[in-house]
């Protein structure tokens, strides 16, 4: 779902078509949020790793879920003048962080 709806962000701009990239950018944010979730929700039921890596999970997708939701409400709602783009690059830095704390960990746990 996720790389559907980034494959469809990178073909359709929005100054192309905004309707067709709105919904593949809620596609590619609530995947990545639902990846996110999975993740943390395995991790945490691993006996074998570290909480924070499950908790890690959680909390990089926060912002994509409260970018995917701020879009959903300005599309719904297009009289808001809100602008959700800070959601949208605390998502990039969240998913940058989480494999930045799965990497460091990996390095320092190399038998795991």
């Amino acid at each position: 779902m996720s790389s559907i709806g980034e494959l469809i962000l990178g073909l359709v701009p929005n100054n192309v078509s905004s309707d067709i990239h709105t919904i593949a950018a809620l596609f590619f944010f609530v995947g990545a949020a639902c990846y996110g979730l999975s993740y943390g929700v395995t991790e945490l039921k691993s006996n074998t790793l570290p909480r924070y890596l499950g908790y890690s999970g959680f909390l990089m997708s926060m912002p994509f879920l409260t970018f995917s939701s701020s879009l959903f409400i300005i599309t719904i709602f297009p009289a808001l003048t809100y602008n959700p783009a800070i959601w949208e690059w605390l998502s990039y830095f969240s998913i940058i962080g989480w494999a930045l704390v799965h990497g460091i960990f990996m390095f320092k746990e190399k038998n795991v």
